[in-house]
């Protein structure tokens, strides 16, 4: 078969990338349009199975239920056989991918006892099953409660026993085993996604199989009570709780449509989900991209090298906190050069600041695709800087989205004059209603029915918002919403020390980095390697001091209260940000 220059080129891309750590399935693809001229012949692994659609893909005999636009059911309807799923393991097509969904559904309700309400701790790493289990939850009308993966087993025990989750779903055989320890009263279940489950917990493909594939439609979330968790400012992490109104629905969705018009989302989307799944921001992003009838493009975690191979196969959007943007400007210029980024649509940047004198060159290596997105856990996005804006505004987090206020107030909360800092609190269909469980964390983060993250911000005369600083005692790693006090207990639990001041510090890669700075109880001593040992053993990996100095005495108000501020100055001076 004569070979043209547009299947040279994938051939010779397809060689590329299987060096470089792409997903099986781009280079499988790029070989095969090599080979063949019918771009349909590229159709999912297993889809002569498909002959029967009965089920598969939610029709019956009568005809199918109504779908909603942009769901799975729709899609699974319109376009069966297109790939909507793929990571390292494995490719899935829409209709697989809602018989799978179909059959989890009934097998959590009909063997578990699961129901509409219910909530579900899922700790997975981004991989197919997420989507599957996420559909799944959705059809029973339960909620999903995720889950950090880098989190340790007691700090996972506190978010599946507090949030009253009555599954635990995990593909983390090491937490399995110590799932015992943390066993809430609701909780039910274990199960584990991979195989190998040991006596006393499900095995997820088990129940899939066993499962009825009887059609089901996803309604509504109304009323549903999500809940996502950040670490707490007191120690123990916060159950952010979102439900919604009908009103809320219609509105949230309308939000979500300028979003995705403003994103250029379409049918022929291919996403890249390299951040994890998670975190709100890059879970969002992924939803978005699938309703819109796009395959998702799954990468278990980042690689700046497989990441911007993949990104040379046809991806057209991707969620990405700025280290990793800086990490793939890093990469060598040659392989840079090399690789085609001409479908690339939309590269959303959020979870942390953008540094200003990077947008520059991340616009001329990856084109004028960069959106910032500006929101949180509790907030959802709220503002929107835009390719036009990158450079003339590079110290911004954009303009409030349509349908979204926004509110700058004082510390009696009044409203400060433009050009002048505030707290920043926002008003969104996507905001939470308040923290589960935790009335007083509720109260100081909300004004009427406003909330706030936290953050302080000004806004220019063409109505830019910039944060400067933030109120709460938090610090962002690499896009991660660390809090001190939760290391500062740690710290204070070791016998040498008798109080510790932990805050962020300037990182060139991860935006800030951990200190520590610890007052030694009399008469001990200690090394620092001692004192970040004793975290290793307590918190996850990203909660570690990357460095910690000692003081014969912290400096403390007439009230005993630290003055964190006046020890995390000098880290920050000469800067325009002390975030």
């Amino acid at each position: 078969m004569p070979v043209g220059p547009g299947q040279n080129r994938a051939l010779a891309c397809a060689r590329h990338v299987v060096h470089r750590g792409a997903s099986p399935l781009c280079v499988q693809r790029l070989s095969l349009t090599a080979v063949y001229k019918d771009p349909e012949a590229l159709k999912s692994p297993g889809a002569a199975e498909h002959d029967k659609l009965t089920g598969m893909t939610g029709a019956t005999p009568a005809g199918p239920p109504p779908m909603p636009p942009g769901s799975l059911e729709a899609w699974a309807m319109e376009t069966p056989l297109a790939t909507a799923l793929s990571d390292r393991r494995r490719a899935v097509d829409w209709a697989t991918w809602n018989d799978r969904a179909n059959r989890l559904a009934h097998a959590l309700e009909q063997e578990l006892g699961l129901a509409a309400g219910s909530r579900v701790a899922v700790r997975l790493r981004n991989r197919v099953e997420w989507f599957e289990v996420g559909s799944a939850l959705a059809k029973v009308g339960a909620a999903p409660v995720p889950v950090g993966t880098r989190l340790t087993a007691a700090e996972v025990g506190y978010i599946t026993s507090h949030s009253g989750a009555q599954l635990f779903v995990t593909d983390d055989p090491e937490t399995v085993r110590a799932a015992s320890s943390f066993r809430g009263d609701a909780l039910r279940a274990t199960i584990l996604v991979g195989g190998g489950a040991p006596d006393g917990v499900l095995d997820l493909e088990e129940l899939i199989q066993s499962g009825r594939p009887l059609p089901r439609v996803a309604g509504p979330p109304i009323g549903a009570k999500n809940i996502s968790y950040t670490s707490g400012t007191t120690g123990r992490p916060k159950g952010a709780v979102r439900s919604y109104t009908p009103q809320q629905l219609q509105a949230l969705g309308a939000i979500v449509a300028t979003i995705n018009s403003k994103l250029r989302l379409g049918r022929d989307e291919k996403h890249l989900v390299v951040a994890p799944l998670y975190h709100a921001a890059p879970s969002f992003c992924a939803q978005q991209a699938s309703r819109a009838g796009g395959h998702l493009v799954l990468h278990e975690r980042f690689d700046a090298d497989a990441a911007l191979a993949e990104m040379g196969c046809g991806i057209t959007s991707t969620f990405m906190v700025p280290t990793m943007v800086r990490r793939i400007l890093a990469l060598p210029e040659e392989l840079l050069q090399a690789t085609d980024l001409s479908s690339l649509r939309a590269l959303i940047l959020g979870g942390a600041p953008f540094p200003a004198e990077m947008r520059a060159p991340a616009q001329e290596v990856l084109g004028e695709v960069l959106f910032d997105m500006y929101g949180s856990t509790e907030t959802g996005f709220a503002t929107m800087l835009e390719p036009a804006d990158q450079v003339r505004k590079a110290a911004s987090v954009g303009r409030p989205l349509d349908g979204v206020d926004v509110l700058l107030l004082d510390e009696e909360h009044r409203p400060v004059a433009q050009g002048e800092r505030g707290v920043f609190f926002i008003r969104s269909p996507m905001q939470v209603n308040g923290y589960h469980a935790d009335e007083e964390a509720t109260a100081e983060s909300a004004h009427k029915d406003y909330f706030t993250a936290g953050d302080v911000a000004y806004e220019d005369d063409e109505g830019f918002l910039y944060i400067v600083d933030r109120i709460k005692d938090m610090i962002l790693v690499g896009g991660a919403n660390i809090y001190p006090a939760e290391i500062e207990q740690v710290l204070r639990a070791h016998p040498a020390v008798l109080d510790a001041a932990v805050f962020g510090i300037p990182n060139e890669d991860l935006g800030e980095e951990i200190k520590a700075i610890v007052e030694l109880a009399p008469g001990e001593t200690a090394e620092p390697e001692e004192l970040i040992a004793h975290c290793g053993e307590r918190l996850a990996k990203n909660k570690w001091p990357r460095s910690i100095d000692f003081l014969a005495e912290l400096p403390r108000n007439p009230t005993g209260k630290i003055l964190k501020r006046e020890l995390r100055a000098p880290y920050w001076a000469d800067r325009e940000r002390a975030i």
